[in-house]
């Protein structure tokens, strides 16, 4: 039976990505690795920044679709509601 545990200490951080850029992740590492008892910092910084440039790109195709899909559902509720309403017409 082991008494103690013989790995160091270890947590993740995790930030908001509006304050995430990346100029700022440099500045974070250096930060944490200031602090006293920080052995190792461990990150994948190039895989962090083609994640954040991909969400930055697929931002704006995103909020495209979204507006598509809204004036779409607004489009067939109003033509439901239409349908619906001459297809009840002589029962008004």
């Amino acid at each position: 039976m082991l008494g103690l545990n013989p790995l160091p200490n270890s947590f993740i951080i995790k930030f908001k990505p509006e304050l995430l850029n990346d100029k700022n992740i440099v500045g974070f590492v250096n930060h944490f690795k200031t602090i006293i008892g920080v052995t190792d910092i461990f990150h994948d910084y190039r895989t962090v920044l083609k994640i954040l440039n991909m969400l930055k790109s697929f931002e704006y195709i995103i909020y495209i679709l979204s507006v598509v899909l809204i004036l779409l559902s607004i489009y067939l509720v109003n033509s439901n509601n239409k349908i619906q309403l001459f297809s009840t017409s002589d029962l008004y």
